[in-house]
């Protein structure tokens, strides 16, 4: 099996990903294939950075959003990422034809994921057939799917998104991703274009729009498991007593 941690950079945040690298590398004790996905401005200057020996870089061009942005800027429906961070919407390259034709699995980690412990328990969950993923709404599951959508800007697109789909089950975080890449089919990532096109009121840009695709439509989402008798996996940050060092991932870590 062919197996790659992923992670997802542009210029700004190139920094931050080497670090997040190094950590995978020197404390989650990965030697494996780090993939990394780039956009248009590191395209002609990734080789500049140091960044790793056993490392795929793979160039795809950046989304265009230019459209949806005009919209927004009179109908601002989020904390302004729907203006400022359009390039998480390179995340949907996860799920490109290319990732399928050259990887069985891939553990996708965002840039500045805090690192404490060996990851290979995480990365040796089941997923066959199978996205893994930490539920949002963890530890209360109060929230839906339903908040990760605009319904004051854009209330009749709402509507027909709530009619179209579930919106009233749990959603994941795409913070960490661990997937089969028997999920990915030829058409998934136009699909997802397609949606992200349409569901202009995704509060979330691309996590919302990966939940309705693989958690409304595709149903092949699994929460991550929380923890076992050693550790726990991963959370947005430390809940309750629990220290970093009582996780194998952190995303903003507290006590650190």
């Amino acid at each position: 099996m062919i197996e790659c941690v992923a992670l997802v950079t542009n210029k700004l945040y190139i920094e931050t990903t080497i670090s997040t690298i190094k950590q995978i590398r020197l404390v989650g004790e990965y030697d494996g294939i780090i993939l990394l996905l780039i956009g248009n401005d590191l395209k002609n200057c990734i080789k500049d950075y140091d960044i790793d020996n056993n490392l795929v870089i793979k160039y795809f061009e950046d989304i265009d959003r230019s459209e949806y942005i005009e919209i927004y800027k009179n109908k601002p429906i989020s904390d302004g990422r729907e203006i400022n961070k359009i390039f998480q919407w390179h995340k949907l390259y996860l799920f490109h034809p290319w990732i399928k034709e050259n990887f069985d699995k891939c553990f996708y980690i965002d840039a500045g994921v805090k690192i404490f412990k060996n990851i290979g328990k995480f990365m040796n969950q089941n997923c066959e057939n199978k996205l893994i993923a930490h539920s949002d709404s963890y530890p209360t599951y109060e929230w839906k799917l339903s908040i990760q959508f605009d319904k004051i800007q854009f209330p009749e697109l709402f509507n027909e998104l709530s009619y179209s789909y579930n919106l009233q089950i749990d959603y994941f975080q795409s913070t960490i991703m661990l997937f089969d890449t028997k999920i990915i089919s030829d058409s998934t990532f136009d699909e997802l274009i397609v949606l992200s096109k349409k569901w202009i009121n995704s509060r979330t840009n691309e996590q919302a729009i990966m939940n309705l695709y693989f958690n409304c439509y595709k149903k092949v989402w699994a929460p991550s498991l929380i923890k076992d008798e050693d550790t726990y996996y991963y959370d947005f940050f430390e809940r309750g007593n629990l220290r970093c060092d009582d996780y194998i991932m952190l995303k903003y870590p507290k006590t650190n």
